[in-house]
């Protein structure tokens, strides 16, 4: 899906991992953890991440497994703000905040992810967004209709792109398309979350206080948005400097 943390509202940061989470773990017709029953039935694996431009959804199961996932996923797609209440977002909120704290406030470098991205990227910019130690704070008030909107918004057909790969025919994989998700509202294409990234006038030195074994040194530069001309040269750039070998 094309969003990610760019596109949360200010006051909403984490808007989009959250709705992710929920997403993967019930809908109108898949009950609470019935994404990784019927996933380990079938003998397959699943996952999630999003990041600043987008969100993926994967599912890997036998070729004779393959419409148990187009199932699950049609379901998350269309049959999921249904199965939202107040219970389910606090529930998951309270995971979020959980993990918020492991990752950022009690991380030692948990701080830099935070201060990092507000010296790379001027006020008001989308992709200041990142994961913050006080976002479960800003989410604690979040109703289902406004989730339902944001879903709407974002996680549906137009804004989307369904890859398959494996022992599969292309005409197979249209049919299965048409049945799970032809009948799904398609909703609108989004703009672009990327904004102008002015360059920086000079380098930024940040010294930072954490309790750490020993000194880090972290270096980040400005880059082109994933997609973006440039961003797979320097996929393969960042590989090399980071001592991977490239076959």
């Amino acid at each position: 899906y094309a969003v990610g943390a760019a596109n949360d509202p200010d006051a909403r940061n984490g808007l989009t991992e959250l709705a992710m989470r929920m997403m993967a773990k019930k809908t109108e017709h898949v009950p609470e953890n019935g994404f990784d029953e019927a996933i380990d039935r079938a003998g397959g694996s699943s996952g999630y991440e999003t990041n600043v431009d987008d969100t993926e959804f994967w599912i890997e199961v036998p070729a004779s497994a393959l419409e148990t996932a187009f199932w699950l996923l049609s379901d998350q797609m269309g049959f999921f703000k249904g199965a939202v209440d107040d219970a389910a977002i606090r529930h998951q909120v309270q995971i979020l905040a959980a993990e918020r704290g492991q990752r950022v406030a009690n991380s030692p470098m948990g701080l830099a992810t935070e201060l990092i991205p507000t010296e790379l990227f001027p006020a008001g910019h989308p992709y200041r967004h990142v994961a913050r130690a006080g976002d479960a704070a800003n989410l604690a008030s979040l109703t289902p209709s406004e989730l339902g909107a944001f879903t709407d918004k974002y996680f549906v057909p137009a804004n989307a792109v369904l890859a398959v790969s494996g022992d599969v025919r292309p005409e197979q994989i249209a049919a299965l398309a048409k049945k799970w998700f032809g009948d799904i509202p398609g909703g609108a294409t989004q703009p672009d979350s990327f904004a102008p990234i002015p360059p920086m006038q000079h380098e930024v030195v940040l010294d930072i206080g954490a309790r750490v074994e020993r000194p880090v040194v972290k270096m980040t530069w400005l880059a082109p948005p994933e997609f973006a001309p440039g961003d797979a040269e320097l996929d393969v750039f960042s590989h090399i400097l980071h001592g991977y070998r490239i076959a």
